[in-house]
């Protein structure tokens, strides 16, 4: 399964708290988005996955790939208490 092939960086200039968001992709469709933002000095992450492709590794792949060209470290990320999918990261 590749259905992660291409993260593309797009700039939110007209919005301050989200720096960067990242549309997640297959080659013909767009799967979810993965926001980088800085809050009171903190940089995070948060992200949507389009609910007919969770649990296919969508989001565990955009991460990875986020994550080798974002160079800011610590990157914090906050699940919510119920989302037991998504706690596995």
């Amino acid at each position: 399964m590749n259905l992660c092939q291409q993260l593309t960086s797009t700039v939110l200039p007209t919005n301050k708290l989200f720096r960067n968001a990242f549309t997640i992709k297959s080659a013909s469709k767009t799967l979810g988005v993965l926001l980088k933002f800085v809050m009171e000095g903190d940089t995070g992450i948060t992200y949507w996955i389009d609910r007919n492709f969770w649990g296919r590794g969508i989001a565990t792949t955009a991460l990875k790939k986020f994550l080798t060209i974002e160079n800011t470290r610590p990157i914090l990320g906050r699940v919510a208490f119920d989302n037991f999918a998504s706690q596995k990261f």
